[in-house]
């Protein structure tokens, strides 16, 4: 997949929200765009697996589920609770309760088809999960990562004021990792900026 093509899913990907109530319940109206991405990108390409790097409460792992009923879908986080995987096993996504890096070891080289990182939020945590997954991404794998301008200090000004697009610092921690993945020049990498009113969204297409 080529930027244009990935774009264009974005932009176009489902003319109609035909997710069950239960779904649409999970998400505010204001970040479907963010999460119809998940469903029409699944539907687009038809994974074989895609792994997620920070469960929280399962929405990202059931909007890619809801784009196909066949792929393997696996989510990691270090902690989790009963109501979450309930509610993934209930949609067959294997909700792994571990560290992402040391998860990563027991994952075949070249499997995954996409990867979702949205785990710890630091300059750390980021490039220590980029480099433990890369290997296992297939030659034409897709890596998607949240929020690649985070800061907690200038996010939570914006839920008291109510602004958008205010994640959007360039001396983070995430923007310092983000620039460290681009230089590494392994494929197409760019951002999304409209997908979520307080979240940048950065790509690489292997």
């Amino acid at each position: 997949m080529d930027k244009k093509t990935f774009l264009d899913i974005v932009d176009t990907g489902l003319e109609t929200d035909d997710r069950p109530r239960v779904l649409k319940a999970l998400v505010v109206k204001d970040t479907w765009l963010y999460y119809r991405l998940f469903v029409a990108l699944t539907r687009h390409i038809n994974p074989e697996l895609i792994v997620e790097l920070g469960t929280h409460d399962g929405t990202g792992a059931l909007h890619f589920r809801h784009g196909s009923e066949t792929t393997r879908i696996v989510s990691v986080d270090i902690k989790s609770s009963q109501l979450v995987e309930d509610r993934l096993a209930a949609h067959c996504i294997d909700c792994v309760v571990c560290d992402s890096t040391k998860y990563a070891e027991f994952v075949d080289d070249k499997s995954v088809d996409i990867l979702f990182i949205d785990a710890n939020h630091t300059h750390q945590s980021l490039m220590a999960d980029f480099n433990a997954w890369l290997p296992k991404l297939k030659k034409d794998g897709i890596i998607l990562i949240d929020d690649v301008h985070w800061d907690k200090i200038i996010t939570e000004r914006l839920r008291v004021r109510f602004m958008i697009q205010g994640t959007l610092g360039e001396n983070t921690d995430m923007s310092r990792a983000w620039k460290e993945i681009r230089a590494k020049k392994l494929g197409e990498t760019f951002e999304i900026r409209k997908l979520h009113p307080m979240a940048s969204f950065g790509v690489v297409l292997l």
